[in-house]
């Protein structure tokens, strides 16, 4: 639909449509709202990756059943949330940059998931040496590199709109000197 918007907006963007502004302020309302879409999703995932970080070193500073099951819980929930955003993402990521990103912490987020099973058996298992040798060694480079990819997607939709924003001002400019012209005429 946004691009549809764009594609119209170029194609009738000539002298004498004084609907072109309304078109361009649609399009630019339109694109600020996938990017804030898209922008909350990308924190979401951050602060998830974070919840599941902290389940996994509270599972490994206990051997307590019943409290190592309520990490496996509070994972299983940052996944669940973090699968849905990466579903919202995926219908909003409509740029090429961005799909490329996309994709990026799709990747990043397999390999996490693989590295956190594999810690999660090694605490379940009680093997205290093993998982601080493997969190620190495996896992926290995987982590860091999922994490850089997040933060890139986040830094990508601030730039949208940050763009969106200068370009909703130059529509408002541009729609104000429309309105202004069409009153004197």
């Amino acid at each position: 639909l946004l691009m549809f918007i764009l594609v119209t907006v170029a194609a009738v963007d000539a002298p004498g449509h004084e609907w072109t502004a309304m078109l361009s302020g649609v399009a630019v309302a339109l694109s600020a709202a996938l990017s804030v879409l898209g922008a909350r999703a990308s924190v979401t995932l951050l602060t998830q990756t974070d919840t599941v970080a902290i389940a996994l070193r509270n599972m490994m500073l206990t051997q307590d059943g019943p409290d190592r099951q309520k990490q496996m819980d509070l994972i299983q929930q940052a996944g669940a949330l973090s699968d849905k955003n990466l579903e919202l993402l995926d219908k909003v990521m409509v740029l090429p940059q961005g799909r490329q990103l996309l994709k990026e912490m799709k990747d990043q987020r397999a390999k996490y998931q693989t590295g956190y099973q594999a810690l999660t058996a090694l605490i379940m298992a009680d093997k205290a040496d093993e998982s601080r040798t493997y969190l620190s060694n495996q896992l926290r480079p995987v982590l860091a590199d999922y994490k850089k990819a997040i933060s890139a997607m986040v830094d990508f939709q601030k730039g949208i709109l940050e763009a969106t924003a200068k370009s909703s001002d130059q529509t408002y400019a541009q729609a104000r000197t429309l309105l202004i012209t069409l009153d004197v005429l």
